[in-house]
């Protein structure tokens, strides 16, 4: 018995630890991608686009969905560094950069990037040149040698302002940019933090737990040199970074067999979770390779170099993870359909609640303008739209943990149903309170040519009226907002109340039977009352 004790102490400790600390790598992400990456890229910082797909790091032309992968050069071998997008007023435009010139080297404080024929002929040349481009810090001065439409190369020096920084913040243009892979950063590990500070433990709140820090991490997009201003942490932060979307699949997908409970197809088929962590296998393979090269090894480079020319390989990786997480789900639907426990369907249906109405608007937040784009036909959402659509993507961050963390779930139906009864009525006692204010501030604001004696004496039944009404309203606020909490929250304001009458009790209370009577009395009282 002791030794078991133990042991589930020393598995509690380990979960806590490694939530520890992939929680804490992931604020730090969040701190990277928040205060020193996003606020210099497009549309701020320089304010210029180049071509050459994510070769060109931070200065690239900014992509519907931030995916962590390596650059596919099938078809960028030897092409032409050219300048697909300026913003007119930013530092690219007032230095003189126009949309067509091409670029034809960038220099760095101790290397020169030569592009005068374009990118190298080689992938193992071209991806030494993303390299470079990958440790260039966001708001590091450009110095780029740029070829007009006359032939003639000139050097342009421009600055990589924050966005905060800038004479004319194109602050709408960005927040579309970035606001989303942000917010759902944050949404995700708040969820993750509610769990944690609920104390939620055992292998289902662990699983989801890693799974919303992860999910969080892998959608906020590739840290392009950021991770750089951190000196010793930088290099775990790089590879984190690159690890993250190849975690990610399994924990998730191991998160939707073990919720609510331990899937039973797991004891019948028990190559099933070998299984999902192999489906993964070629993401983490592909993400070591490119970590490893980005933290300075070149021993890495040919390998690195034959996925990059078959950009196929990271597509298939991703669709085989992918895949095997939907049969996941598929059979979690089955047994959802099977399961006749009336909690675990409702914890279920939470999760369904939330996240297939999520997954459909991720879908058209970014999947739509994407497919679109490749067709040649570009759209932009209407931001109305686009911001319903971000905080549908956000709903599981909240769902996830009330599924998970609390003991008595209601379904779906019934939250919304009694969340928008509480709020209609505390915002019915609100405006009991605030009407009489509001009436006597009109009127004064009409009269307000007239003294205070002639406006009361014009019309004294009216302001008796309205500060009768206001003085009720303050007297019997607090009474009414207990009554309100009583007639929705019943068990919690009947446990509030037990405490508070314990702790007033306690310091006049000599005899410990009686107090402990006087609690039992007043807790079965309530729960008859509760009953009936």
């Amino acid at each position: 018995m002791h030794s078991h004790y133990n042991w589930r102490r020393m598995r509690l400790s380990t979960e806590r630890a490694l939530i520890g600390a992939v929680m804490a790598l992931s604020l730090v992400t969040f701190g990277l991608q928040a205060l020193v990456l996003r606020p210099h890229l497009w549309p701020a910082g320089a304010g210029l686009a180049l071509s050459g797909e994510t070769v060109m790091g931070t200065i690239a032309v900014p992509r519907p969905v931030a995916v962590i992968r390596p650059p596919d050069l099938s078809g960028m071998i030897g092409s032409d560094v050219t300048v697909l997008r300026v913003r007119p007023g930013g530092a690219a435009d007032r230095a003189g950069i126009r949309e067509g010139e091409r670029i034809r080297g960038i220099t760095r404080p101790v290397t020169r990037i030569g592009l005068d024929s374009g990118l190298p002929r080689e992938a193992a040349d071209v991806l030494i040149v993303w390299r470079e481009l990958q440790h260039m810090a966001p708001g590091e001065t450009l110095n780029l040698d740029v070829a007009g439409a006359d032939g003639l190369t000139r050097g342009v020096v421009v600055e990589q302002p924050a966005i905060w920084a800038m004479d004319d913040p194109p602050w709408g243009t960005w927040f579309r940019h970035h606001l989303g892979p942000l917010s759902q950063l944050i949404a995700f590990l708040f969820g993750a933090a509610v769990l944690v500070a609920l104390r939620a433990h055992g292998t289902t709140a662990l699983l989801t737990t890693l799974a919303l820090i992860v999910t969080g991490a892998a959608n906020s997009g590739p840290l392009l040199g950021s991770h750089t201003s951190i000196p010793v942490l930088g290099p775990v932060l790089l590879i984190f970074n690159w690890l993250i979307t190849a975690l990610s699949f399994p924990i998730i997908g191991l998160a939707v067999l073990y919720f609510p409970h331990r899937a039973a197809v797991l004891d019948r088929h028990r190559w099933i979770v070998p299984a999902v962590l192999l489906a993964s296998l070629p993401m983490f393979v592909i993400g070591a390779v490119t970590a490893t090269f980005l933290s300075g090894s070149d021993a890495a480079l040919p390998a690195l170099s034959w996925l990059a020319m078959h950009g196929w390989t990271f597509e298939a990786s991703f669709a085989i993870a992918l895949a095997a997480n939907v049969l996941i789900v598929i059979e979690g639907i089955g047994r959802y359909r099977v399961n006749f426990d009336a909690d675990a369907r409702r914890r279920i249906q939470i999760v369904v609640f939330t996240g297939v109405p999520a997954v459909f608007a991720y879908a058209l937040k970014t999947g739509l303008p994407m497919v679109l784009g490749l067709l040649g036909m570009p759209i932009e959402l209407p931001w109305p739209i686009e911001a319903v659509l971000q905080a549908i993507v956000l709903l599981p961050a909240f769902g996830l943990p009330y599924a998970v963390a609390v003991e008595h779930v209601f379904s779906p139906r019934t939250i919304l149903r009694r969340s928008l009864q509480y709020a209609l009525a505390r915002r019915t006692l609100t405006f009991l309170v605030v009407l009489p204010v509001l009436a006597l501030a009109a009127s004064l604001v009409q009269q307000r040519n007239m003294s205070l004696s002639m406006i009361v004496s014009g019309r004294p039944l009216f302001y008796l009226f309205f500060l009768v009404m206001l003085g009720l309203g303050l007297k019997y606020r607090d009474a009414a907002q207990r009554w309100l909490d009583q007639r929705f929250f019943r068990t919690e304001y009947d446990a509030r109340e037990i405490l508070v009458q314990l702790a007033g009790r306690v310091p006049y209370e000599a005899d410990s039977r009686e107090l402990v009577s006087m609690v039992v009395t007043h807790i079965d009282t309530s729960s008859r009352e509760s009953a009936s």
